[in-house]
């Protein structure tokens, strides 16, 4: 999630210091993407789940719902161009991740609730540095080079993320730094 999020704040700096001016009309799809990989990301535990409990037809459905709803939202998306896609990319995937996570918790004998409490930390979290974050881009001079903007904004989003994890979950902190120390 603190990734993903990020990634959306900083896509502006990001692209004009490694890409250049000239790719800046990649900003906004990047941004809009970046939102929705963190479903993405948590919706690729589903199928493992899935077949390790002996419910495998329970995926095959979730792909077939997956691809008829992607399919429909790219369809009316695609006239519109890039930004169409990634907004149907938007508008469509919560949706699909709701019912496919629904399914899925359900087929594994979780509750809706859990499922969808293990993420909340996550999420707010990384919705307070990515808040964090946008605002000191907002406050940093836009003449400053796009680098020195991008290296300051993600100090202070990983400063903000990190202090949360620290106060409200130090348990997950420990697990992270115990994985960079293996």
């Amino acid at each position: 999630f603190p990734i993903f999020l990020g990634l959306a704040v900083v896509a502006p700096d990001l692209v004009a210091a490694v890409l250049s001016d000239k790719w800046k009309d990649v900003v906004l799809p990047m941004q809009l993407l970046s939102l929705m990989l963190p479903l993405k990301a948590v919706a690729s535990v589903l199928p493992p789940a899935l077949y390790g409990t002996g419910r495998p037809m329970v995926s095959v459905v979730n792909l077939a719902i997956s691809l008829a709803l992607m399919l429909l939202a790219l369809l009316i998306g695609v006239p519109y161009g890039l930004l169409g896609l990634c907004l149907a990319w938007v508008v469509a995937y919560p949706v699909i991740f709701a019912i496919t996570t629904t399914r899925t918790a359900r087929a594994v004998g979780a509750s809706v609730g859990d499922v969808f409490r293990a993420f909340t930390f996550p999420l707010g979290a990384g919705l307070v540095m990515a808040a964090c974050t946008y605002v000191v881009s907002v406050l940093l001079p836009a003449g400053w080079p796009a680098m020195l903007r991008l290296a300051l904004e993600v100090l202070v989003g990983a400063a903000v993320y990190g202090s949360a994890t620290f106060v409200f979950k130090r348990s997950l902190l420990d697990q992270s730094l115990a994985l960079f120390r293996r």
